[in-house]
């Protein structure tokens, strides 16, 4: 019994922590380098697929250790009421982590799209006034 609440908190720990400590790391490479968030937002966008199939296995342990914990406590009622309840705050952690950093990777999106637009731009100004200029000189 010891062992399973010992490997409950393990788990919870981990689950919690582990995120958190990487975002961590890359707001001190933020500092070490001063460029505010482009760091963390190319790691996210480069790693799109694994940060996915990160949180797709986080939910499946989540859910198996609910699962595993539910059947390991089904008798005590109090026991369930508090694993249910930590199984919500650690989902709803997973979840808002997982909303940031889709968040993260649609702002790094918009400000590419925003520089390609205005690179567009100024490269068709470019063209508009080089056509200008050859069609000056052959009058």
């Amino acid at each position: 019994m010891i062992q399973l609440y010992l490997l409950l908190t393990i788990n919870i720990i981990l689950l919690i922590l582990i995120p958190f400590v990487i975002f961590i790391g890359f707001s001190y490479l933020d500092v070490v380098f001063k460029d505010r968030g482009k760091i963390a937002k190319k790691f996210i966008d480069a790693n799109d697929g694994f940060f996915r199939l990160l949180f797709i296995f986080a939910f499946s342990v989540e859910q198996a250790l609910l699962i595993l914990a539910v059947y390991a406590f089904e008798y005590d009622i109090n026991m369930l009421k508090l694993i249910i309840s930590f199984f919500a705050v650690i989902v709803i952690a997973t979840a808002s982590l997982q909303a940031f950093l889709v968040e993260t990777k649609m702002k790094y999106e918009k400000e590419r799209r925003g520089l390609a637009r205005r690179a567009d731009s100024y490269i068709k100004s470019i063209l508009r006034e080089a056509e200008e200029k050859e069609f000056l000189k052959e009058e």
